[in-house]
């Protein structure tokens, strides 16, 4: 008689620990649906911003790496006109 009161207690929080552990889950998934969404959310934005700014941010670029492959002296004619 003993044995079974010990055993049903038992079993009684193996059921509420599988309860709780399937709320976490539950919960844990809603989060990260909400994370991964979010995430989704900047990642568009940033692509759409590239989008919309792409020739000017395109042109800046070539004329830094052109500005870098050149010497000091062409820089500074290229800034200052002729030296």
């Amino acid at each position: 008689m003993g044995g079974d009161i010990w055993k049903k207690e038992k079993v009684e929080k193996v059921m509420e620990f599988i309860e709780r552990m399937k709320r976490v889950q539950e919960e844990a998934g809603t989060v990260l649906k909400k994370a991964q969404e979010e995430i989704k959310r900047q990642a568009d934005k940033k692509k759409g911003d590239r989008r919309m700014g792409e020739g000017r941010q395109s042109n800046a670029k070539y004329k830094r790496l052109s500005i870098q492959r050149k010497t000091s002296q062409e820089v500074g004619r290229m800034i200052y006109g002729t030296i």
